[in-house]
């Protein structure tokens, strides 16, 4: 009997994100929480950055850490080794991104910048 579960399905707005995508925009694109959860824990999905989701048979480029941390982060600004992947630069992998965000209060210190590294997910990353 024929399996009724595509396991090639990504959330439409994923092709505009080379791919990425995060378990939010599955269940905006109709997925139940539990599909999604299923997904990443029978290894059909996997976590590459933060809640940055690509398909498990998918290469992960530098350019898809990228996205996935501002997924993750949305308003971040990539930095360093990451952003120069972002635009081209052939960069070695990576197994941090670096990104500039706000604090969690939305603040920083005047003349300061709050900062973060976002660890590749090689394993399950919660945030």
């Amino acid at each position: 009997m024929p399996s009724l579960i595509d396991r090639t399905w990504i959330p439409p707005v994923a092709r505009r994100q080379l791919g990425v995508f995060t378990s939010a925009q599955a269940r905006d694109a109709g997925m139940s929480r539990r599909q999604v959860d299923y997904r990443i824990a029978t290894g059909s999905w996997k976590r590459i950055v933060g809640s940055g989701l690509v398909l498990s048979d998918e290469d992960v480029t530098p350019r898809c850490l990228g996205v996935a941390a501002w997924l993750t982060r949305p308003g971040s600004i990539l930095l360093g080794p990451a952003a120069a992947a972002f635009h081209g630069a052939p960069i070695p992998a990576l197994s941090m991104v670096d990104v500039r965000t706000k604090t969690a209060s939305g603040r920083t210190a005047p003349g300061t910048t709050a900062w973060q590294r976002l660890a590749r997910a090689c394993l399950p990353y919660m945030w």
